[in-house]
């Protein structure tokens, strides 16, 4: 419906190669030739698969539109730069490259795909978007923009996707409310917001995701995000007919990278492994419940919710589900699992002495009925097996990967009813991207999950006071609903403690005003 940018790499020829410069914290690249290139161009930083950790091919087959470039997804891994200056082929550009580019054998030369920013500096803001089910793709698309904003808007249903932002730099979606889809079931849409399409340095913070297929999705490259303090609940999937976690945040496709999960409250986190791999990906300080809340009816379309007649998830009761091609991941000072999840795993399971366990790996066997991980690592995803699926791709040569390089401390789980240090600092900071407390935070407490945070206000004796709810869950559970269950949001009334948009003193909005889609 919205469009904000639009275009993106064409992938052609044109591409140049990076002759020196694609160096971990590197702000200047020398390329092989700058022609067409200028200040204000954007550039898509990639380089030849690595074969030890990065792969598009797995459980589905290859992902051959993972990378966006029409070679069958040779290069997956990379990010988005723009140019800031040119001296003759020395680029000099923003944000610093993540990290090595084209140095490991095999992935030689890295490579610059020049493209043209499509948009910059344009935002959306405190507007309510009500869909029809007219089949549009997503609600607001970003697409080649830069310092692009979606704002304390309120989606009442999603066609499609509520936010969709490729090829993105610097974007912001935050403080809104995207409740409900038209459709609940996996495919061309998951109902999501989505970062995909090597979108980098762009912050998704202060939202909330009610009652979608996935919550937020990162895929196609997606690298150095910051997903912050968003509050996912009542995610369902309207084909399978089953009580399954669709997880709140999921990784779906080669090759994430170098993303931040911080103070998220959530069902799941999940990294598939349908369509490849990723790396590098931290979760910090998240309460990951294990569990969700699933309201009548479980079906597609526009419907009357009937938030009193609620079931409990009781399929894949896991905290952070991290598949084989995932590697060098990182899990600290999480909180993971919930009243809810001991609820569940304590009523339905019935298959042996203990339905809970902290982290369950390879060659284990996997319970996905039923059954409290925290952290199951390791699997190809939808397999209940000891990892079989795994040693059988290529040759088996992703064995151990993922648990060889997965680093977790100071987590909290109801299993082990403790704090688990893992060697690491005990010494956590509040954030690890913001400097201090926000002012939107208003009265909650900073930091507000953490093995080092008491007192706190959610399910106190079963997570040991480890977490306090953050002001997107105070605003969900603190907003009336209208007859047909949607929350009656209002950013400005729900975090009047934040900077306003414009002035201390901004005019009213206008009133009265639709619009009709033709």
């Amino acid at each position: 419906m919205y469009t904000l940018g639009g275009g993106g790499p064409g992938y052609t020829p044109t591409s140049t190669n990076i002759v020196s410069g694609a160096t971990s914290g590197s702000t200047s690249i020398t390329v092989s030739s700058s022609s067409g290139i200028s200040a204000g161009t954007l550039l898509a930083i990639t380089e030849l698969n690595d074969p030890t950790y990065v792969t598009p091919d797995t459980s589905n087959g290859v992902c051959s539109w993972c990378d966006g470039t029409g070679d069958g997804a040779a290069r997956t891994r990379g990010q988005t730069v723009q140019v800031t200056s040119v001296s003759g082929n020395t680029l000099s550009i923003s944000p610093a490259l993540y990290s090595n580019y084209g140095i490991a054998p095999g992935t030689s030369p890295a490579q610059a795909w020049p493209f043209p920013m499509a948009g910059q500096n344009e935002g959306v803001e405190l507007l309510q978007t009500y869909a029809n089910g007219s089949g549009y793709k997503a609600v607001y698309s970003l697409n080649a923009c830069v310092n692009c904003w979606v704002k304390g808007v309120f989606n009442n249903y999603a066609d499609a996707d509520h936010v969709d932002v490729l090829n993105g730099l610097h974007d912001e979606v935050r403080d809104s409310y995207f409740s409900n889809a038209y459709v609940h079931t996996p495919g061309s849409t998951d109902s999501e917001v989505d970062l995909e399409l090597r979108t980098s340095a762009t912050l998704v913070e202060n939202n909330i995701l009610e009652r979608l297929h996935v919550g937020l999705m990162v895929e196609w490259g997606a690298a150095g995000n910051v997903v912050g303090y968003n509050y996912s609940y009542g995610n369902f999937d309207s084909g399978c007919g089953c009580l399954v976690i669709m997880a709140s945040i999921d990784f779906h496709g080669a090759h994430p990278q170098f993303n931040l999960f911080e103070g998220n409250v959530a069902n799941n986190i999940t990294m598939d492994s349908f369509w490849g791999s990723g790396s590098n990906n931290t979760m910090f300080r998240n309460h990951f419940r294990a569990a969700d809340t699933l309201a009548s009816p479980l079906s597609a379309g526009r419907n009357t919710v009937n938030w009193s007649s609620t079931q409990l998830t009781s399929e894949q009761l896991t905290g952070e589900q991290l598949a084989f091609p995932y590697t060098n991941l990182n899990s600290l000072g999480n909180v993971l699992g919930s009243a809810d999840a001991l609820s569940a795993a304590s009523t339905f399971y019935n298959s042996g002495a203990s339905p809970f366990t902290s982290t369950v790996i390879p060659p284990a066997t996997r319970n996905y009925s039923n059954f409290f991980s925290a952290v199951s690592i390791g699997y190809n995803t939808g397999s209940d097996t000891n990892g079989g699926g795994v040693a059988s791709f290529n040759g088996g040569s992703w064995v151990g990967k993922a648990t060889g390089t997965f680093f977790q401390n100071g987590n909290f789980d109801i299993s082990s009813k403790s704090v688990i240090w893992n060697g690491g600092s005990k010494a956590l900071p509040a954030s690890l991207y913001r400097s201090s407390k926000p002012g939107w935070f208003g009265s909650v407490p900073w930091p507000a999950i953490g093995p080092d945070v008491t007192g706190g206000n959610v399910d106190a004796s079963v997570l040991a006071g480890h977490v306090n709810a953050i002001p997107a869950e105070v605003c969900y559970t603190s907003t009336a609903r209208d007859s047909a269950g949607i929350k009656l949001f209002d950013p400005t009334v729900c975090y009047s403690g934040g900077a306003p948009t414009t002035s201390s003193n901004p005019p009213a909005p206008p009133t009265g005003i639709t619009a009709i889609a033709q």
